[in-house]
């Protein structure tokens, strides 16, 4: 868990708040080799890599759209092909992939459109990408993957470190919102909304999130808890798969198809 939600939860223990879930203390500087992660961290070679098959995936996605030409769709699903020879396609890209033009499930095209978060962020690592948009505002990453390897330089661990802290945080978020959605409540009397408080505080004080708006993180210039359900899951899904590579990124799990992403 990063600093910021640490430091919150320390401050909660002191006036007695028992959380509903777990949480465990992990310094800001602390070491992916020493806390969660048990796989060694990608090389720069594998993250470009795992970019350029999500970039093929949402490829192959765009190729389901009916206005393009279908012989050309079709040619370049013929060339896609050649390239599953690879090893580095995880099972379900190989899957989605592989599927003839027309035949991607509607839920299999959502689950994966959103993979372009994730490639945003692996670009981001490999310093193709300046910044990290803000947890409210969707990625629009290329899919071509066509730079210069020269300009692929993997960003230092404790930067990536760092930001996967800030994906969490957000996701967390998100996670918190489920809870009270499903009626779960903190032990002791306290509210979820007192925590998120604290927490929010704490993380703006460290510079990692924007000025809160009425004690919450500030989603699409309100608080976050005065989103829509239509908002608040397509801001869920951009912090998941914010996290999602991140977290492959950091060594929690080398087959991409299994990374977690708990908070």
């Amino acid at each position: 868990m990063s600093y910021y939600l640490c430091a919150a939860f320390l401050v909660i223990l002191v006036i007695g708040i028992a959380l509903a879930f777990q949480i465990r203390f992990v310094p800001k500087t602390r070491s992916v080799k020493e806390f969660g992660p048990k796989n060694p961290i990608p090389t720069r070679e594998a993250v470009i890599a795992r970019a350029n098959c999500l970039a093929t995936l949402l490829q192959r996605l765009q190729l389901e759209m009916p206005e393009r030409d279908t012989n050309e769709r079709l040619a370049a699903w013929e060339t896609m092909q050649q390239s599953l020879d690879s090893e580095n396609f995880s099972r379900e890209e190989r899957r989605i992939i592989a599927s003839p033009i027309g035949t991607i499930s509607h839920q299999d095209t959502i689950d994966c459109s959103w993979r372009t978060e994730s490639l945003a962020i692996l670009r981001w690592a490999l310093s193709l990408e300046q910044t990290i948009r803000p947890y409210d505002v969707e990625s629009k990453p290329s899919f071509n993957m066509e730079e210069p390897a020269s300009l692929m330089v993997l960003r230092p661990q404790t930067e990536i470190i760092n930001a996967r802290d800030i994906a969490e945080l957000w996701h967390w978020r998100a996670r918190t919102t489920q809870l009270i959605q499903m009626g779960r409540k903190p032990s002791g009397g306290y509210t979820f909304e007192r925590i998120i408080r604290k927490t929010v505080h704490v993380a703006n004080a460290h510079g990692d999130v924007p000025k809160p708006i009425g004690d919450d993180f500030p989603a699409l210039g309100k608080p976050y808890r005065d989103l829509t359900q239509e908002e608040f899951l397509h801001i869920q899904s951009i912090a998941m798969e914010r996290h999602r590579a991140f977290n492959w990124l950091c060594g929690y799990e080398k087959d991409w198809d299994h990374v977690p992403t708990d908070t």
